[in-house]
């Protein structure tokens, strides 16, 4: 039998300074040096901010930053002084590195083992970036180095994109402190996960799926969906074992709910345990010419987009060509004419919201407007019709993955 994988993420990035290192000093100095610097070469009798000021912009881009603290008229000095920061910054992370979080080089190497990747996401520069894997001892442990002078990248929600596309999957986390983190994770529609012992406030934390105060405490957060899905597979294998045919779970939802993720999350676990589970997505059998519905109360969404008869069929070859279990996925399993098909139903639950924002970051903003104006209205309408209470076995609260806490 395989080893269960204890964190099913595929691809955990973090943010660097004030997340895995305390680089608060480093850059107070280099930013008040290269201020100073540019100012008397330039002849500019002008004060430079207090470390107090400067803490509250540790993170941001460096030229934003500069923009934010300098008056109107020595704006066109901030090239020069980014220039001048970024060369102090590098030159003294690899003079002598400032100490990275408790813990940090342990859990990197735990995410790893675990089969994870490990991806950094800066808004500082490459030569920033490369002092730090080097003085760190971190170039060993990251396998996706992304700084904001990265190729095709120019913000940071562009940068965790990017990490997600080159790690080839939407089975991400992203670690952080700052205000930027959390949009960069949102914008990707993934969890935030904020790190209290960095730079931000609480403020910037407001709407992370999760806290931490020391880096060791993320495996255990990582582990507890993994927990989840792992006690959903085990209860599949007891209610299969005799039964002499595929035992078939279905995981349905309204769009944005996360069912495609826990379905092959499921089907992974299963296969750790030695069940090679079919997985059938209901999306596989979407009608290609099937114009789209102008309105939430236009007729029968179901029949409408998908192929029932295609989909039933396959249903029916997977029911009686063996194995021990088959995972099901898509909108509408409660459907009468597709509930009967299914052993155990799981339904995904999720606040409008949060729905919205997952949608328009992984399927863009017209997808999302469409959803708040049809695909969701339509969504409720047939989970009144047909009530996730009485007709699922399972409801599960997914607005935070990380949680996948079940509803009464």
């Amino acid at each position: 039998m395989r080893a269960q994988r204890m964190i099913l993420h595929d691809v955990v990035a973090f943010d660097l300074d004030g997340t895995l290192v305390d680089s608060a000093r480093l850059w107070c100095e280099a930013t008040t040096g290269a201020m100073a610097e540019v100012f008397a070469r330039n002849g500019i009798r002008a004060p430079v901010p207090d470390e107090r000021t400067l803490r509250r912009v540790i993170g941001t881009p460096a030229p934003d930053s500069l923009f934010a603290l300098l008056p109107a008229d020595l704006h066109p000095l901030v090239p020069e002084i980014t220039e001048g920061v970024r060369s102090r910054g590098s030159a003294a992370m690899r003079a002598g590195p400032p100490p990275h979080f408790p813990r940090v080089l342990e859990t990197l190497g735990e995410l790893r083992r675990s089969g994870c990747a490990v991806a950094i996401a800066t808004n500082g520069g490459r030569r920033y970036l490369d002092a730090c894997l080097d003085s760190l001892g971190l170039r060993a442990l990251v396998d996706l180095p992304f700084s904001l002078d990265s190729p095709g990248v120019s913000n940071k929600v562009e940068m965790v994109g990017a990490i997600l596309r080159e790690a080839g999957t939407r089975r991400g986390v992203l670690v952080g402190d700052r205000f930027h983190d959390r949009e960069a994770a949102h914008g990707n529609g993934i969890p935030f996960v904020a790190f209290e012992p960095g730079y931000g406030s609480e403020e910037e934390w407001n709407g992370a799926e999760a806290r931490i105060s020391d880096h060791g405490d993320l495996l255990v957060l990582l582990g507890r969906r993994a927990g989840a899905v792992h006690a959903l597979a085990d209860e599949v294998v007891r209610r299969a074992d005799g039964r002499g045919r595929p035992y078939f779970v279905g995981v349905t939802g309204a769009p944005g709910t996360g069912k495609s993720l826990l379905a092959d999350d499921l089907r992974a676990v299963l296969s750790s345990l030695g069940i090679d589970a079919r997985l059938l997505r209901l999306d596989d059998y979407r009608r290609r010419k099937a114009p789209p519905l102008a309105a939430p109360d236009a007729g029968d969404h179901l029949a409408h987009a998908f192929d029932l008869e295609a989909f039933g069929a396959a249903l029916a070859e997977t029911r009686t060509g063996g194995g021990r279990a088959a995972v099901v996925e898509g909108l509408f399993l409660l459907d009468a004419r597709l509930r009967p098909s299914l052993d155990f139903a799981i339904h995904l639950e999720a606040s409008e919201e949060v729905l919205l924002r997952r949608l328009e970051a992984t399927r863009g903003r017209e997808e999302a407007r469409r959803a708040r104006e049809i695909y969701l209205p339509a969504h409720a309408a047939f989970a009144a019709a047909r009530p996730p209470r009485r007709h699922a076995d399972l409801r599960i609260e997914a607005s935070n993955p990380l949680a996948l806490e079940p509803l009464g």
